[in-house]
């Protein structure tokens, strides 16, 4: 049996060494890592998040976070690597790990069964994570039962399943997704994200003339609107050039979410923010402040 190095900073090192490798070998090395339940779970999203950029890396090293732009590679390697791994993957003991494999196997474009989709997105004992990529590979498969899946969806007491839900519709079947917006925005219930997410959508993907309708409707009250949505509110205004105050920093003191500023400072593999600064809890470098 392999004993596993636990060396944060060399496993790092050794991900990144066979992605710039490239070959078919480097990437079994990668995969056969990441399937390591006893390894660490962040090194383990690592060497997912390699594979997934497997055929298209980032002009940024992964590790110094550099300049290192690699060519494009055979897409077939990782295709054909993560397909032998994947049923392990998937009924990993970490949801977070059956996630980030579902979502790997989306971007890779490896077809996961559809009735076990199904029963993932409905399952309300499974994480929020797992849900909403059983939901994005249905939609990326153009399920039949996908109307009623995110029908079901909107009744979850996640707003973040509710929120995939409609960015999904919204790709799908527009005009229900406006009707479902109007909802949304007049509700009392909605958390403040949600109602950012409806607000983006009305200046981008659902951009039409009753989205104009509704923005225009929202705006004659602006400051009235809670400091939360005032910035998503003149930016999908201004994205449909409509009579509206100019987006304002003063605009951006309400409405964040400190779970995905963490998440992005903690987690992000091109901003990389941890290996320069450092947190209260020792976590990070003395680089920066």
């Amino acid at each position: 049996k392999t004993k596993w190095i636990k060396h944060e900073g060399l496993i790092r090192r050794a991900i990144n060494a066979n992605f710039h490798l490239g070959t078919p070998e480097a990437a079994t090395r990668v995969a056969d890592y990441a399937i390591q339940v006893d390894a660490p779970e962040e090194l383990r999203f690592n060497a997912l998040n390699a594979l997934g950029k497997w055929p298209k890396p980032d002009k940024l090293d992964r590790v110094v976070g550099r300049y290192r732009p690699l060519p494009h590679r055979n897409p077939a390697i990782a295709k054909n690597t993560v397909s032998k791994y994947l049923t392990n993957l998937l009924i990993d003991p970490s949801q977070k790990i059956q996630s980030e494999s579902m979502a790997l196997a989306r971007l890779l474009k490896l077809e996961i069964p559809g009735e076990a989709l199904i029963a993932v997105a409905k399952n309300e004992s499974s994480i929020p994570a797992l849900r909403i990529e059983a939901l994005r590979a249905l939609a990326s498969q153009k399920n039949t039962n996908l109307p009623t899946i995110i029908a079901s969806a909107f009744e979850s007491k996640e707003s973040s399943i509710r929120i995939e839900a409609l960015k999904i519709l919204a790709k799908f079947n527009p005009k229900s997704a406006l009707d479902r917006i109007e909802v949304v925005l007049s509700s009392i219930k909605a958390n403040t994200l949600e109602q950012q997410t409806a607000l983006t959508l009305l200046g981008n993907d659902l951009a039409s003339a009753k989205g104009d309708a509704i923005l225009n409707l929202l705006l004659k009250s602006f400051e009235k609107r809670p400091l939360s949505l005032k910035l998503d509110l003149a930016e999908a205004a201004a994205a449909r050039e409509l009579k509206a105050p100019a987006p304002d920093f003063a605009h951006t003191l309400g409405g964040g979410n400190a779970d995905r500023g963490e998440n992005l400072f903690m987690n992000h593999i091109a901003a990389q923010c941890i290996r320069c600064h450092k947190v209260k809890d020792g976590k990070g470098s003395d680089l920066g402040p």
